[in-house]
């Protein structure tokens, strides 16, 4: 069964105009995606990514049915991209809850706001002093009902 919800956290900045910098940039590359999720280079990157999912998770679905799902939502504008931040409203984002999401925010996230199925964080935040930010302030960010086999946490070496 395909899972209702995917969610993509990227923690880019504490500043919001950052936020909206992040998103419309990762909008340009999922529209880039869509014109050439047919060229073999595109093909051949998404596989290296399957491939690495697939070391931690062996039973994963077939290479051709996942690429075939993910092609036709990026086509079909389906992958959702979502700032969350002290600017904008929750009740604004609410579509957190279901699709495929990519969202982009700051301190607020880590404020009382848990994301289902939250497989992949990108927390490229660098605090002025390193010691400012710890996981623990942060973790109701990370999720609850992930697939620990194709979990992926991102960050900087110094965090």
């Amino acid at each position: 069964m395909v899972a209702k919800v995917s969610n993509f956290l990227i923690h880019p900045s504490v500043r919001t105009d950052q936020h909206s910098k992040f998103a419309e940039k990762i909008g340009d590359y999922l529209n880039d995606l869509s014109i050439t999720s047919e060229e073999p280079e595109t093909t051949e990157a998404f596989e290296m990514v399957y491939d690495n999912l697939k070391s931690t998770k062996p039973d994963l679905r077939p290479f051709v049915e996942l690429y075939t799902c993910v092609s036709h939502q990026l086509e079909n504008d389906q992958v959702n991209v979502l700032v969350i931040n002290s600017i904008t409203s929750y009740d604004d984002n609410v579509q957190y809850e279901t699709g495929i999401n990519v969202i982009i925010g700051g301190n607020s996230l880590s404020r009382g706001i848990t994301f289902p199925q939250l497989q992949t964080i990108y927390y490229c935040r660098i605090a002025r002093t390193p010691k400012q930010i710890r996981c623990g302030q942060h973790a109701p960010m990370f999720g609850y009902d992930r697939d620990p086999s194709l979990m992926r946490v991102f960050m900087p070496p110094i965090l």
